[in-house]
């Protein structure tokens, strides 16, 4: 079985477009307090939702590089503490990005992104507590079975261009690289891994670049997905390769 494969493609949408019942394809509803590492990148102008990202200091956020490549960053602001997608509270400016070397913002020929990862420096620092708070740098590499949570406002169904009203979050694991590879006709790098549950649950378009987290670590990137929750993996950016490049460019260490 041969399927495309359909990037998050982080949106450029109303973000007036709202599913009032629906979830992040087969989520739940959640309150900013039980993930305030989440964030919202939207387009300062319109408002609208670009994509997700993930707070991992007071003074940087970690998304896809393909939410933020060839972007004017002045457009662009980043929402933290919130749980309405129309909410603009706690509003921060970029002063920088840096965007993983070897992202060329090129489709491979195997039908993906490699490298898509990037770090957003903020403008001021964010007072972190209860509603913003960072998530650690995973310790060890994500393993076969490992459960994560999935989260943001993207697509709450497919086809469709419902976007969440309100914050959403699913459970998925972890599963096996070589079979996620045969079931989407790809090859799946060391850099990525791949995430499951079941038929109707999963992330989908707009989640891009938001976090998988496991035992309070960020242990994957929303990169790419076939739209949408349609019984196979979607695939994500293994954080754990990049630890290097994102201790050396924020000076974060792992405890």
């Amino acid at each position: 079985m041969n399927y495309k494969i359909v990037f998050f493609l982080c949106l450029q949408l109303s973000a007036g477009i709202l599913g009032k019942k629906k979830r992040i394809v087969g989520g739940d509803n959640v309150h900013i307090r039980q993930i305030p590492y989440q964030v919202a990148l939207k387009n300062y102008t319109t408002n609208q939702l670009i994509g997700g990202g993930t707070i991992i200091s007071a003074s940087h956020v970690l998304t896809a590089a393909h939410c933020i490549y060839n972007k004017f960053l002045s457009d662009i602001r980043i929402y933290s503490g919130i749980n309405s997608i129309l909410s603009r509270k706690y509003e921060s400016r970029i002063i920088h990005v840096h965007i993983y070397e070897g992202f060329t913002g090129k489709e491979e020929d195997y039908g993906s992104y490699i490298h898509d990862i990037a770090v957003i420096f903020l403008d001021e620092p964010l007072e972190l507590g209860t509603f913003r708070n960072k998530v650690n740098l995973p310790r060890r590499p994500a393993y076969v079975g490992q459960k994560g949570v999935v989260s943001g406002w993207g697509f709450t169904s497919y086809p469709s261009n419902a976007l969440s009203a309100t914050l959403q979050k699913a459970t998925m694991e972890v599963i096996d690289s070589d079979l996620c590879s045969d079931l989407l006709v790809i090859n799946i790098l060391d850099t990525q891994l791949c995430a499951f549950k079941r038929r109707g649950i999963g992330a989908c378009r707009g989640d891009s670049g938001g976090p998988l987290i496991s035992n309070g670590e960020i242990i994957g990137i929303a990169s790419f997905v076939v739209p949408c929750a349609t019984g196979v993996p979607d695939v994500y950016t293994r954080v754990y390769e990049y630890n290097s490049f994102i201790m050396q460019v924020t000076g974060i260490t792992i405890d």
